[in-house]
């Protein structure tokens, strides 16, 4: 069920990325293009280490994990065609730096460790 559940995130993951670059520092940022820098300070940032914080708070099943998971991807994409790359960088890496942060554990079930 684990490698299904990772199977499946990690599809729906590459389907909502435009870019099949990555930036590996620590943590894979799957919308980062290559060269471009993430602002730790920008609103965008504080966002998806929000959302983060929020998911790790609750106390989920694997279902509905991968359901707030699937939607964090729908948020980034979103992100990414009304304010652009930048700001859609800046909530994934929020997002993931929180989550390794706070969960590690976790982060390595959802390999962006």
């Amino acid at each position: 069920m684990k490698k299904i559940f990772l199977v499946l995130l990690t599809a729906a993951m590459t389907v909502a990325c435009n870019s099949g670059d990555s930036t590996k520092a620590g943590i894979i940022h799957e919308n980062v293009p290559a060269g471009t820098a993430v602002n730790a300070e920008s609103d965008a940032y504080r966002a998806g280490a929000s959302a983060a914080n929020a998911l790790l708070k609750d106390n989920l099943s694997g279902e509905e994990l991968h359901d707030r998971l699937l939607d964090t991807r729908a948020v980034i994409s979103l992100i990414q065609r009304r304010h652009g790359v930048q700001e859609a960088a800046d909530y994934q890496a929020g997002f993931t730096d929180a989550i390794v942060a706070g969960n590690d554990s976790l982060a390595r079930e959802i390999a962006i460790l």
